[in-house]
């Protein structure tokens, strides 16, 4: 019987190589579709949390909802994306107005679908809005090297050093001393990938974009853990062999990708 961390080695040998050549070597219309295909099942593993299931064109309109969003965001307009987000939540209200409904649901409906849009495909668009910027294709695996850095270096701190629980309500197995390890770590992936890939990334940048992935990786990670336990999920799925589903993989990516964006564009990296 393999062990989840042996799961998760051979999972990483066999989807990172794939990953690495279309993000690095592909068209951008395949990045694209993976963004795509990882938003569709993440928002079916977020719709799953909920056990009095949502109204099926409530549910199928957030499936196209997701579609429109990232289209506009791989269309390079932000204005786009706004439109499509003002436009989608009218639209949500409106089917609920056009049915006969048990309106004691109403906000916990739309509610919960404004969050998984919001929370799992706005957040995942900043990977296309990353992934268009100058060098982008190297600033994307920035961003998921500091992140697998992070959870490698959170994890093994942890295991020998962690003592003090960090939030044991949301997430009992985390610890104060594994955050700190994998937030040095970040910090030190994100100088060394820089120095290596991005020589016009200045030191100063380098170590922020680090402090700050650094911190909004593992928030991600507790923002996903207190869905789950809201809705009593130990795991969003089990798509990919000892780690769960997409959202249990992605957590940490969705905060950081606008994170990481924002900073790019106030210091002049973005497109």
């Amino acid at each position: 019987m393999l062990t989840s961390l042996q799961k998760r080695i051979i999972s990483a040998v066999v989807f990172l190589p794939l990953f690495l050549f279309i993000l690095i070597k592909g068209d951008p219309v395949y990045f694209f579709l993976i963004v795509l295909v990882a938003s569709l099942i993440g928002i079916g593993e977020f719709f799953s949390f909920k056990k009095n299931s949502m109204p099926i064109d409530l549910k199928a309109f957030g499936y196209l909802w997701t579609l429109l969003i990232l289209i506009s965001a791989f269309n390079g307009e932000y204005l786009y994306i706004n439109g499509t987000l003002t436009g989608g939540a009218l639209i949500s209200l409106l089917l609920l107005l056009r049915r006969k409904y048990d309106f004691r649901l109403v906000i916990d409906d739309v509610g919960f679908l404004f969050i998984a849009v919001l929370f799992v495909t706005f957040f995942m668009s900043h990977l296309l809005f990353i992934r268009e910027a100058p060098h982008g294709s190297l600033l994307v695996l920035l961003l998921f090297v500091m992140i697998w850095i992070n959870d490698t270096a959170a994890y093994f701190t942890g295991k020998a050093l962690g003592k003090r629980k960090l939030y044991p309500e949301i997430s009992p197995k985390k610890s104060v001393e594994g955050f700190a390890g994998g937030f040095i770590g970040t910090i030190i992936a994100s100088v060394i990938f820089s120095r290596l890939f991005l020589p016009g990334f200045i030191l100063i940048d380098s170590i922020l974009i680090g402090i700050l992935i650094g911190i909004a990786g593992p928030l991600g990670d507790l923002c996903e853990s207190m869905f789950k336990r809201a809705y009593w999920v130990k795991d969003s799925g089990t798509i990919i062999p000892g780690h769960g589903g997409i959202l249990d993989r992605l957590d940490s990516i969705l905060l950081s990708s606008p994170v990481m964006y924002y900073f790019l564009v106030l210091r002049g990296y973005g497109s």
